[in-house]
């Protein structure tokens, strides 16, 4: 019968014709799927767009915009790029498409793109499947394409010269075979592999460090010290004239003396070295000159944050703000160095440093001519985004691109800012309530533990990540949603880092924060009379399963329904090993597991070690990791309790491939109405789940729940 009750309704649903009687229909995974976006790298990771998010030709007369929207179908993201006319920008006029490029790899069709000097041409990083990603130039007249590397493997960071004729880039190091001929006679030698690499037999495969290219005809490979690593995050800047590049590389160890600084990031690697050859994420900038192809450390110090490089406009030097050397210095200069990052002036080729003052380090950064126009995304909780056109007055406005028009059909449901108080802290959070929400209905509550934006729309909850989070969905289908916690002032979040009363650590102390706001959050809300306190869930995703594992194996309050941790660090002593993870030893109070005190300590406080008190139905999504929460899946599997683990292959930690991003979205819909709701999604191809978990429905009733804590 519980199947019947909800397969009626359902089967309209599965078919897409969920309507409400003004047209519109219920929110689907798909509609968060296909959603079109801006495709800012780092507006995707999250950050507040820039006041300009176009790029404006250095004449100013034209600027592109780049977006991106999924096929489904195709499972590919298509990214396009906008060419607009900047003094025609308000007269309503369809912009041009310069070019499209699609890819079904997890690596953006499209991205980088720079103008050059003539104002004519386009240079950007592209995909033309089944190749690898390469640097191409688009001139504007012609529509021309070409393809200035070749390189064998994907292209990841480059910088071109303002004339076109020079690139600097990195790219992957090629694999070896799985097994070489020598290594099938004598044995495989275990260097640097991780225990996922050797469980899948890539024993050759390349480390995580780039290489770095020159190219003015031919390529050149530039050797960089063996002292560092070069990454897929390194940023590359060429000079104006072409004849030098700055770039960043990760340290392979860092400095003891460096715990002078009073960072904590220094602090840490200072005291621990990366593990088993990999570098720290502590980088420094180099200085490359071009045609020499010689390589030199543009700074003897080390560089926490690595955006803030100018160069000059004539190429005499460089403005950086970053930490400065501690040697040589007087007593009071060296203390303001410990303290902070500080903006100086490093002279080329000559890499003298002089200090500038703070107005100074204004004046060079790059400012927008103030007869342009501002180019926004604009967009609140409720509104979703697009982008839109204004003067340095604000005195006219319009929308130069409609994003979305397709949501004018959907049933969106009120997302509400709750205000809470958690610890003596002022924090905020997002309340997703259904479409068709009714004031003192008790609803199932699902918690998304971190992440939330008070300025941006979402579909899923968190920037259209996906790998854990549905948020319009679930509450499409009568689940409230709360997205947690922001704080309402950023100063506050280092407040919460040192409240030692919180835990021995920084880690520790954000996690019991996270558990504390967990429990606000369902107490306000039962309290209003929103939620049934009996149905509740939790989804936990990368560094906040950590949190909820903790919550689930050391807290007797509150009590989950059910959960689901999807690809994230758990604490856990097998993690450890097999990850060659170095942050649990901060989280372990700096004790490693390989003496009785940090033993004794791991075992009290590692999620893992009490297993035996978790008897809640549990979904793990481990994403292209083989050992990914293994032991919460295998104590479950011999305990007899309630336990899946789901892999993505070939998937990445925050899911790009449209198909992968259904996988994990759907299945947290699902799973959630499933122990909830007590709802069985009828579609044909979900028969087998259904069967599935209905077995596991038949191990949690056999459970003997006492001495568990959830």
């Amino acid at each position: 019968m519980r199947f019947l009750r909800a397969a009626i309704p359902a089967l309209f649903c599965a078919i897409g014709v969920c309507a409400s009687s003004s047209g519109q229909r219920e929110i689907t995974v798909e509609d968060s799927i296909e959603m079109t976006r801006w495709a800012d790298a780092d507006y995707l990771l999250g950050a507040d767009p820039e006041s300009n998010i176009a790029s404006f030709s250095p004449d100013g007369k034209r600027f592109v915009i780049v977006l991106r929207k999924a096929d489904l179908a195709k499972n590919a993201n298509v990214y396009s790029v906008y060419l607009f006319t900047t003094r025609r920008v308000f007269d309503s006029l369809v912009p041009q498409i310069l070019v499209r490029m699609s890819t079904t790899s997890n690596a953006p069709a499209i991205r980088g793109v720079k103008w050059l000097k003539d104002s004519q041409s386009l240079a950007f990083i592209g995909i033309q499947e089944p190749g690898p990603s390469e640097v191409y130039t688009l001139r504007l007249g012609t529509r021309s394409l070409v393809q200035r590397t070749h390189h064998r493997t994907s292209v990841d960071q480059f910088d071109i010269s303002p004339d076109g004729k020079r690139i600097v880039f990195t790219a992957k190091g090629e694999d070896g075979p799985e097994l070489t001929q020598e290594q099938r006679v004598r044995g495989v030698v275990v260097e640097n592999q991780t225990l996922e690499q050797i469980l899948a037999g890539k024993f050759n495969q390349s480390p995580f460090e780039e290489r770095l290219f020159y190219q003015e005809g031919a390529e050149v490979e530039v050797k960089v010290p063996a002292t560092h690593q070069i990454n897929p995050y390194t940023r590359i800047s060429l000079s104006p004239n072409g004849e030098f590049a700055s770039f960043t590389a990760y340290f392979r160890r860092t400095n003891p003396s460096w715990t002078a600084y009073r960072n904590d990031a220094l602090e840490f690697w200072g005291r621990n070295p990366a593990p088993l050859g990999d570098a720290s994420p502590i980088s420094q900038y180099f200085l490359l000159d071009c045609p020499g192809l010689s390589v030199r450390p543009l700074l003897n110090a080390p560089a926490i944050y690595t955006a803030a490089l100018h160069w000059a406009p004539d190429s005499h030097a460089v403005f950086v703000k970053s930490l400065l050397p501690l040697e040589g210095v007087s007593a009071e200069e060296r203390s303001q160095r410990e303290e902070s990052e500080l903006p100086v002036e490093i002279a080329i080729p000559s890499l003298s440093v002089k200090r500038i003052a703070s107005d100074t380090w204004e004046q060079t950064q790059s400012h927008a001519s103030p007869d342009r126009p501002e180019i926004l995304v604009e967009e609140d909780l409720n509104t979703p985004p697009k982008i839109v056109a204004q003067d340095r007055g604000a005195s006219k406005k319009a929308t130069i691109l409609e994003l979305n028009p397709q949501f004018s059909n959907l049933k969106f449901g009120r997302v509400e800012e709750l205000h809470l108080v958690v610890d003596g802290v002022p924090v905020l959070a997002g309340m997703y309530l259904p479409p068709d929400y009714v004031a003192g209905r008790r609803y199932p509550l699902v918690i998304q533990t971190h992440g939330f934006d008070p300025k941006r729309f979402s579909m899923d909850g968190r920037n259209e990540w996906s790998s854990g989070f549905a948020a319009r969905a679930l509450a499409a289908n009568g689940i409230v949603v709360v997205q947690m916690e922001e704080f309402a002032n950023p100063a506050d979040h280092d407040r919460i880092g040192n409240n030692r009363s919180l835990g021995s650590n920084l880690e520790q102390s954000f996690r019991n924060f996270s558990i504390d706001c967990d429990r606000q959050v369902i107490q306000n809300l039962t309290g209003k009379g929103l939620i049934d306190p009996g149905r509740l869930g939790i989804s936990g995703f990368s560094r906040t399963v950590w949190f909820v594992s903790y919550l689930l194996t050391h807290a007797s309050e509150p009590k989950f329904r059910t959960a689901v941790l999807t690809d994230g660090i758990d604490g856990g002593y097998f993690e450890y090993i097999a990850g060659r993870l170095t942050e649990f030893n901060e989280d372990n109070g700096g004790k490693m597991p390989f003496e009785p005190i940090g033993l004794d300590l791991w075992m009290r406080e590692s999620p893992t070690f009490h297993l035996d008190g978790v008897c809640i139905p549990l979904r793990l999504v481990s994403i292209d990791d083989r050992v990914a929460q293994w032991e919460w899946f295998v104590a479950g599997r011999m305990q007899q309790k309630p336990v899946e683990l789901i892999e993505i292959p070939g998937g990445s930690h925050l899911l790009e491939r449209p198909r992968d991003r259904q996988i994990a979205m759907q299945g947290i819909v699902d799973w959630f109405r499933f122990w909830l709701e007590d709802y069985v999604n009828p579609s044909p191809d979900k028969q087998e789940q259904n069967t599935r978990w209905e077995m596991l429905r038949t191990l949690e009733s056999k459970e003997n729940k006492s001495g568990c804590t959830n």
